[in-house]
């Protein structure tokens, strides 16, 4: 005992046994460690195998498309306004007589698609009323007539002339009978003593009465007509329907005769005899 005190308490110059001490801890632990996992060694990290890479299909050589090209942008183009001379106005005729009216019945009623007759300098001219009995015309002349017509079967009814005095604007009103006009029933022509009957229309009150040819109307309600107008004459002969009418004849042996009739319509289809 006393040996080894000595020899413990000596300077300690020779390391050699702590290291074999270490060493041998060492070989024990790892005695341990093999014995723990059954001798097998630290396996060494290995690489996950990556996924085969798809192998791509041979390329197809194209040839190249020609570069597109986009249509030309048209170019604004200048245009010089070039001044146009509007067509001058129709200068006005201060020679025109311009006329516009109406036909109506004595109803107030208007008198649609007659005839409107108007004489100037340019000679008789026609037109017509519209289905409001409204017409206008323009002519010349200083003094134009202006009346209506209507046919009534072989007669006609006219109102009474209207006149515009020279150029300028003019509105005239016409009026015409609402009733029918109806007559004698003869063909007449012009007479010194009066109007000279030329025809007479079967059917008709001139028939039944008994006037013939070569017969001369002298009178009309007791007035002398030989020296008034055909138109005035036979104006007087005429009237509405129904309505009586008083006139004298000369015959051809040269007596006379007075007669009453009662007007009625005269067709254009009787045969004159």
């Amino acid at each position: 005992m006393e040996d080894w005190a000595h020899y413990t308490r000596g300077p300690v110059d020779d390391r050699r046994p702590v290291l074999i001490a270490v060493l041998l801890f060492v070989v024990a632990m790892v005695g341990v460690y093999t014995w723990a996992t059954g001798g097998d060694t630290i396996p060494e990290p290995t690489a996950v195998a990556a996924a085969p890479a798809p192998v791509a299909a041979p390329a197809v050589e194209r040839p190249t498309p020609p570069p597109r090209r986009s249509p030309p942008k048209p170019r604004p183009t200048f245009t010089p306004s070039i001044p146009v001379d509007e067509p001058a106005a129709p200068e006005e005729d201060p020679d025109a007589v311009i006329v516009t009216g109406r036909v109506i019945d004595d109803n107030g009623q208007p008198a649609r698609r007659v005839s409107v007759k108007y004489r100037g300098d340019k000679g008789r001219r026609t037109t017509k009323s519209d289905e409001f009995g409204q017409f206008s015309f323009t002519t010349k002349g200083e003094r134009v007539e202006v009346w209506a017509e209507r046919k009534d079967g072989a007669l006609v009814s006219r109102s009474e002339k209207q006149y515009a005095d020279g150029p300028g604007e003019w509105e005239i009103v016409l009026e015409l009978e609402s009733t029918r006009r109806a007559g004698l029933g003869v063909k007449v022509k012009k007479h010194k003593d009066g109007i000279y009957v030329r025809q007479v229309m079967p059917g008709t009150p001139a028939s039944e009465l008994g006037l013939l040819a070569g017969d001369v109307i002298i009178a009309v309600d007791g007035e002398d007509v030989g020296g008034m107008a055909v138109s005035h004459v036979t104006a007087k002969l005429t009237g509405p329907v129904g309505t009586s009418q008083y006139f004298t004849v000369r015959h051809l042996d040269g007596s006379e005769e007075d007669y009453t009739f009662e007007r009625t319509p005269i067709s254009t289809n009787r045969t004159p005899r």
